[in-house]
């Protein structure tokens, strides 16, 4: 059997040898703080953004937490990702949780990218 370059990758994402579990989940946890921060970044914007009429929260539950209070609304974004998180880390060995880690990852750096893109077209 041959290597290739993802073969390294391959082993290391979704092998089940106990001895790679320490590995995965030091890499799983660094994804999950990236998210977190990505988070709060996300939140704060968020509440710029709509406070100054530039854009409306997409997620319609979270725009009428928005709408209530902005402190409610880091607050509940906070918990919701914190238990996500939890979850996660709970079953970080488990392919499921290795999938919606990239998953969740890929979307929070797009909303990311986003925000940075309207800051840049709105200076």
């Amino acid at each position: 059997m041959s290597k290739t370059v993802f073969s390294g990758i391959e082993e290391s994402l979704f092998a089940i040898n106990p001895l790679n579990h320490s590995h995965r989940l030091t890499w799983f946890t660094r994804l999950i703080g990236l998210i977190i921060v990505m988070n709060a970044i996300d939140g704060l914007l968020t509440i710029i953004w709509v406070q100054t009429n530039q854009a409306v929260e997409a997620n319609p539950l979270m725009a009428t937490v928005l709408t209530a209070h902005p402190v409610l609304f880091i607050l509940m974004k906070f918990a919701l990702v914190y238990l996500g998180s939890i979850l996660l880390v709970r079953f970080y060995y488990k392919k499921l949780a290795i999938l919606s880690l990239i998953i969740a990852f890929f979307v929070y750096w797009t909303i990311t990218l986003y925000h940075g893109l309207m800051i840049f077209v709105l200076m």
